[in-house]
């Protein structure tokens, strides 16, 4: 199936690195992930990324 028509998350691995990514397609389901704060990279690492360097 190609992975551009998918309804789900796809897992998939980047030519580069040894870690599996998912792939979202879509514009619903991109725009659910993005809001997501449980997703948030600055969640993870305690600031938001580009936030800290707003003066």
């Amino acid at each position: 199936m190609d992975l551009m028509h998918r309804d789900s998350p796809a897992r998939i691995r980047l030519p580069y690195g040894d870690a599996d990514v998912w792939l979202i397609t879509g514009f619903d389901s991109v725009k659910q992930v993005i809001t997501d704060h449980r997703l948030s990279r600055g969640a993870i690492i305690g600031h938001d990324y580009p936030g800290w360097l707003r003066t």
